[in-house]
């Protein structure tokens, strides 16, 4: 019969003991973040995704601010871009809707904030669906 060492048996507890939660934290730590970080890439602009697909606007959102692409343009022009507007007309603003977005454990719905001034977009402005300022 062998003769197991006591040493090595009480070793071989301690380490299990010690490395356990950094495993089990590990594991836990990932599974969060595989919750909570849903965020699909961005992509350039394309207008025929854009209205294809009106749940995964926001995919675009970013080229459209960065590249400032509706400064300076009249409401139809607007509208002929991104399509009718999902709010009633006002002089001054209009909000377009940029699909459904997973935050973890509850959704935001993204939006674009367009006003205009002198009839020309002068803002731009992307809320999650939480923040509005009118």
């Amino acid at each position: 019969m062998i003769q197991r060492d006591p040493t090595l048996k009480t070793l071989t507890w301690v380490i299990t003991i010690v490395t356990a939660p950094f495993i089990l934290g590990g594991i836990f730590i990932l599974f969060f973040l595989s919750i909570f970080n849903n965020d699909k890439p961005n992509i350039a602009f394309n207008k025929k995704i854009w209205d294809a697909n009106k749940f995964e606007c926001f995919r675009q959102s970013n080229d459209i601010i960065s590249n400032k692409m509706l400064l300076g343009k009249t409401k139809n022009e607007v509208r002929l871009i991104l399509g009718n507007e999902d709010n009633a007309d006002s002089a001054e603003y209009n909000h377009y809707k940029l699909g459904e977005l997973s935050r973890g454990m509850g959704w935001s719905e993204p939006f674009f904030e367009i006003e205009y001034q002198n009839s020309k977009v002068i803002k731009v402005e992307q809320y999650d669906g939480r923040s509005f300022s009118h």
